[in-house]
């Protein structure tokens, strides 16, 4: 599959029918100070797209970064994220990836990222991220030169 992440709105309609989370809803109106891991909106559309790419588009990262570097990042976000796999395409939408996660896990990747890059994203950056719309290219790439320039 060549198409980037999207919005697949059949699957979310689907997703939002089944009783789990209708209960979680119920939960959150009865006990709105509860932490309730849940799946947020988009989940099963980035779910569902990644399990159907079997491979990984090795070429399509190649104007991103040391291949090697890339892979890191991705896989990095594959973990945290807890998603089938990190076959993602540098036109994957990044808030899409990253609101699509259960609980707070999006702030867990950027801690990481943060922690092993010697980086640092403030809240300008993240506003900026998301009024640009920023591909998941776009990021590994800011990344990536963020971390070579903060070690000279």
């Amino acid at each position: 599959m060549d198409r980037p992440l999207f919005w697949d709105e059949p699957i979310e309609a689907q997703e939002r029918g089944r009783l789990v989370h209708v209960l979680n809803g119920w939960i959150r109106k009865l006990f709105p100070n509860l932490i309730i891991i849940a799946r947020r909106p988009g989940r099963r559309s980035v779910e569902t797209q990644l399990r159907q790419r079997t491979h990984f588009s090795a070429e399509a990262w190649n104007e991103y970064g040391p291949l090697p570097q890339v892979v890191a990042v991705l896989e990095l976000i594959q973990w945290e994220l807890a998603l089938p796999n990190h076959n993602f395409l540098p036109d994957d939408p990044l808030m899409l990836l990253m609101n699509s996660s259960y609980g707070i896990d999006d702030t867990f990747v950027f801690q990481e990222l943060e922690t092993q890059y010697a980086v640092k994203y403030n809240d300008e950056d993240f506003q900026r991220i998301k009024n640009e719309e920023w591909t998941l290219g776009h990021f590994i790439t800011d990344l990536l030169e963020r971390g070579r320039d903060s070690h000279g």
